[in-house]
């Protein structure tokens, strides 16, 4: 084993994957051109050596700084104007290892994560490499911005070559449309006493420390504590100073008034980069018990704002080129294919949530996701069971391995019981997942599913209507409705259950299980030719749909559940 501390170039080929794909010819004689004209006469100028090949990649090493910055501008700069080739190059100064036949260490670990983050043409070099230029070296770089990265331990500051682009990169290396690779963070600024009573100053500290550490329960946010956020208590700042200062994506805050035995409280929530509202609501409520209205208070805001963050997060990746995104923008892109709850959408999904995970293989978020993704699709009848089976069960057991708190891993491990028709795994396996995140309306609404599925109908409807009152507005508001229709079903109130299903199905017209549900329903309750119409829309929908693909993977429980439901369909008209 033979250590040493060296100047590490990680370089790796843009699209190489697509561009063999496309042109399998064309691309290798362009790369051959490119090693021999370019790339190995700037090494050897530079007195670079190279010690790892990867047909796409390459990690170089070099005995100072200022040879691998100059030989990577070197050969950026003719690859300006180049058809086919274009590189991403990271660069950082480290130990490196070197053991029989491979090398590694900080220094090759770092200039590969460098590397990942970098834009198509791009140099990204560490803290510790740009330390280590002269002045003028230095100024050809800019940024300085801490980033995570993967199995790092320490924040890295990333500096960038060039410092401007015509893809409009900020000096800070951060498009203005792109987010960081950070999972979003939120300042919950001091509710504002605006009662004349002075007593009701700890009411809203009270509102202001719950909440806070309810939002901490979010995981994958990131909060800023209490003690930090309590320095900002009755100073009257703008959100975008305070946003800057801090370095978060959003900013709640709000206000009491308390009069008589009346307390109305507002939140908003708001982008401090841009000042732009994202939610406001108001919560009038009796003073009858203060601790029972505070806990109110901060259930029905935090069971507002995750879903208001994700639509967020959203709304700022729509025009972030992919190249450019990171795990957390993936599972977001992936997390709204999937609530659209379409054959393609879903379909989306899965390659969002693989690219999510291929860049960090215990992202246990999206790894249950993925697995719950999986089995949705089983159930409309768009995945072999079997093989999706399979799948979404080593996705989950994979997501629980990486984080026994996550609560999608274990919501995942509830939608797979749930399919399986074994009631009380699913039921225990979604009270971790609310045991995790409390205020989780998705988890919660699945519980209602679950309990309706087993036959504990009247059970179900209050877990439902919480997750309605968490979140009201939620991208999954078609699945309660769904839910519901569930319970009805089994209550034997179909006018109800067809209602409810009705309602569903506006939000998401493209959701092949609520047509089933709707179609039973209908039967049942006598009106034959809504059930009808509704039966056609599912076969166009799952065109080889059928009784027997039905009964296999409906998640009805009980025998006595299935079987109401699979007469009602056979009446209805459905194929055996």
């Amino acid at each position: 084993m033979n250590r040493r501390l060296a100047a590490i170039i990680a370089a790796d080929v843009v699209d190489y994957s697509r561009l063999m794909g496309e042109d399998q010819t064309r691309t290798l004689d362009a790369l051959r051109e490119f090693r021999r004209k370019l790339f190995e006469p700037a090494v050897v100028t530079h007195r670079g050596n190279v010690i790892k090949r990867m047909g796409d990649g390459w990690i170089v090493e070099f005995a100072s700084v200022s040879d691998a910055v100059n030989c990577s501008l070197d050969i950026q700069d003719g690859l300006k104007d180049h058809d086919i080739i274009r590189l991403r190059i990271g660069i950082h100064i480290g130990e490196v290892v070197f053991e029989e036949e491979d090398v590694f260490g900080d220094g090759v670990n770092i200039a590969a994560r460098l590397e990942t983050l970098a834009e198509p043409g791009a140099v990204l070099i560490s803290d510790t490499a740009y330390n280590s230029l002269d002045g003028k070296a230095a100024r050809q770089f800019n940024g300085g911005t801490p980033h995570k990265l993967k199995n790092i331990f320490r924040p890295v500051q990333v500096w960038r070559w060039p410092p401007e682009s015509s893809s409009g990169m900020t000096p800070s290396g951060i498009s203005p449309t792109q987010t960081p690779q950070e999972p979003p963070s939120i300042a919950v600024l001091p509710f504002v006493n605006k009662s004349s009573d002075p007593e009701q100053d700890y009411f809203a500290d009270g509102v202001t420390e719950d909440i806070i550490t309810a939002l901490s329960r979010l995981r994958g946010f990131f909060v800023i504590s209490q003690n930090t956020m309590i320095t900002y208590k009755g100073k009257d700042l703008d959100p975008r100073t305070i946003g800057q200062e801090l370095g978060v994506r959003y900013i709640l805050r709000g206000n009491i008034r308390a009069t008589g035995n009346r307390v109305r409280i507002t939140a908003e929530l708001s982008d401090p980069a841009t000042g732009a509202q994202l939610w406001a609501e108001r919560f009038d409520r009796p003073l009858d018990d203060v601790f029972a209205v505070q806990d109110e208070i901060t259930e029905s805001v935090v069971g507002r704002i995750e879903p208001e963050l994700y639509a967020a997060e959203l709304a700022k990746l729509k025009q972030t080129p992919p190249q450019n995104l990171g795990s957390w923008e993936f599972f977001i892109r992936g997390l709204h294919l999937y609530s659209q709850h379409t054959d393609q959408g879903t379909r989306e999904a899965l390659e969002m949530l693989d690219r999510a995970i291929a860049l960090d293989d215990a992202y246990a978020k999206a790894l249950g996701l993925k697995a719950l993704t999986l089995v949705w699709r089983l159930i409309q009848g768009w995945e072999d069971p079997a093989t999706a089976m399979e799948k979404a069960t080593e996705s989950v057991n994979l997501a629980i391995q990486a984080d026994a708190q996550e609560p999608w891993a274990h919501m995942a491990q509830g939608v797979i019981s749930i399919c399986l028709r074994q009631s009380d795994d699913a039921i225990a396996a979604l009270q971790q997942a609310i045991n995790a995140s409390p205020n989780f309306a998705y988890a919660q609404g699945m519980f209602g599913a679950s309990l309706a599925l087993a036959g504990r109908a009247e059970d179900a409807l209050p877990c439902i209507d919480r997750a309605m009152r968490l979140s009201p507005r939620d991208i999954f508001s078609e699945e309660y409705h769904l839910y519901y229709a569930f319970a009805y079903f089994v209550l034997g109130k179909y006018k109800e259950a067809a209602a409810s299903a009705e309602r569903a199905i506006l939000l998401r017209p493209g959701h092949p299980s609520i047509y089933v549900i709707a179609t039973a329903s209908y039967q049942l309750d006598g009106a034959t030719d809504k059930a009808g119409m509704r039966a056609e829309k599912l076969i166009e929908l799952v065109p080889d749909t059928s009784l027997t693909e039905i009964e296999a993977s409906y998640p009805f429980t009980r025998a006595e559940d299935m079987t109401k439901l699979i007469n009602a369909l056979r009446a209805a008209g459905l194929p055996e």
